[in-house]
């Protein structure tokens, strides 16, 4: 079982992280942020995600993702590149979401929003045991490969 961190717990600077609209966080270990949606969250409350949310309208996708891991987290990141691009629609296809995922680097300590109650750095062999989406999983699983493909040192 991975590490779990309290809120009181620091996640040391300069951890390789990968962000997008959802995000996902690679530390040194190869371990990935995610986040649990606690109960004030109507839509998929108790599922775990990675950080990041919705770019505003005229926003740039960076800018945004940056502002929303200080939102969601209490963490200062710079978001390097997108490796990954989907789409999906949701709410009866009613909403299109176009989803950038990116790769970024943490430069602070982790503290969630209400929003969110419980993190974990977890390894891939973890992601069978969280409850999250084939998406999320995908994401992780597509990011840890982009790492290894370019060697980015972590």
């Amino acid at each position: 079982m991975p590490p779990v961190y309290s809120e009181s717990e620091a996640s040391p600077k300069g951890r390789t992280v990968t962000g997008g609209s959802q995000s996902q966080s690679f530390d040194l270990n190869k371990k990935v942020l995610v986040i649990r949606r606690s109960p004030v969250e109507y839509y998929l409350t108790g599922y775990y995600e990675l950080p990041g949310g919705k770019v505003d309208f005229g926003d740039d996708p960076k800018q945004s993702l940056e502002r929303e891991f200080v939102e969601e987290v209490n963490l200062k990141v710079k978001a390097l590149y997108p490796y990954r691009v989907f789409t999906y629609l949701s709410d009866k296809g009613n909403r299109h979401t176009i989803e950038l995922v990116y790769l970024v680097q943490l430069d602070d300590n982790l503290k969630l929003s209400k929003e969110h109650d419980d993190f974990k750095w977890i390894s891939l062999n973890d992601i069978c045991s969280l409850k999250m989406s084939c998406e999320i999983k995908l994401n992780i699983k597509v990011g840890l490969q982009e790492i290894k493909k370019k060697g980015i040192i972590l």
